[in-house]
This record gives structure tokens, C-alpha cells and sequence, in this order.
């Protein structure tokens, strides 16, 4: 029970964007950064902070999610690590808003740019077709987080996911 409590909390912190909580936490326990919560649909801390939060406020979400990012970093947060549907925190950074300086980041950390995800409405995309809206973009998309972002962070974000694309040898 202490162990799911401490899950939770930290998880919470996350949400929040409470930075100093999230590295106390990390500090005590640093296999919080992987720890996947089902009832969530297996979402790991990295999926949490590439999502846009609906507790803090717009300036509190922006200011601590690289830091917060780096803590989980340092813990050895694994950006492979995927959710029940398949996607990695690439594919929900890809969803929500396209930054840039977290898909780098994610990607120097061993994050994979070619990863399909199995389930639901992005079903065998990668990020980057996810991001140039391959998918007819439902009202469920839009109900679970996706979002339009500005045409130059779209460009940005694709022009990025592309330069790591690697194209098949010919034989």
C-alpha cells in the first residue's frame, strides 16, 4: 500500500509540475521513473510530461516540464517504454504539442522515431505520420488531447522527425 501510495504521489507531482516534489521524490526512489500505472493505461512519467497538463497553469506547465524531463533523465527514465496502446512519449509529444526541444531530447535519450503504435485511432503510426495527420483526425483524437499546433512548430517538429528517417537500402 506504501508503495502505490508513493506511486501516486508521485505521479501527482508530475501532473502538477511541482518540480522540487518530483526530484525529492526521484531522489528517494529513482525507479519511480518507469514505474507504469495501469489503471492509467500504463502511461510511464515520460508520457505524463509530454502531455500538456490540465492542473497547472500554462506558465507553470512550460517552466518545469524540461526540468522535470532532465530529473527524469538523470534517473534513467527509459523513452521506449510504451503505453496500452502502443505509443511512445514521442507519439503523445507529437499529439499534444509538438515541442521540439523535448522530441530532441527525447530521441538523444534513445527514444525511437520509427516506433509504430498497435491500438486505437493512431494504430501503426509512427510519430512523425501521427504528426502530419495521416490519421483523419476524429472528435476522439481531439477529446483524448490532440490538438492543432502552429503551422512553423508543426514545420519545425516534421523537418526534425524527418532528418532521422532512414531510407531502406536498395538491393
Amino acid at each position: 500500500v506504501r508503495e502505490e501510495k508513493a506511486k501516486l504521489a508521485f505521479f501527482d507531482a508530475l501532473v502538477r509540475r511541482e518540480v522540487e516534489k518530483v526530484q525529492q521524490q526521484l531522489a528517494q526512489n529513482p525507479t519511480l521513473c518507469n514505474v507504469q500505472l495501469r489503471h492509467f493505461g500504463l502511461k510511464s512519467p515520460l508520457h505524463f510530461m509530454s502531455e500538456r497538463t490540465r492542473t497547472a497553469s500554462e506558465w507553470e506547465d512550460l517552466s518545469g516540464r524540461s526540468t522535470i524531463f532532465e530529473h527524469l533523465f538523470r534517473a534513467r527514465a527509459d523513452p521506449a517504454l510504451r503505453d496500452a496502446s502502443g505509443r511512445t512519449p514521442l507519439h503523445t509529444i507529437c499529439m499534444w504539442d509538438g515541442d521540439v526541444t523535448l522530441a530532441k531530447r527525447l530521441v538523444q535519450c534513445r527514444g525511437d522515431p520509427s516506433a509504430r503504435a498497435w491500438r486505437g485511432a493512431v494504430a501503426k503510426l509512427t510519430p512523425l505520420e501521427l504528426l502530419q495527420g495521416r490519421v483523419g483526425i476524429s472528435p476522439q483524437l481531439f477529446d483524448r488531447g490532440y490538438q492543432s499546433r502552429s503551422t512553423r512548430k508543426t514545420q519545425e517538429l516534421q523537418e526534425y522527425l524527418r532528418s532521422l528517417e532512414v531510407t531502406p537500402l536498395r538491393p
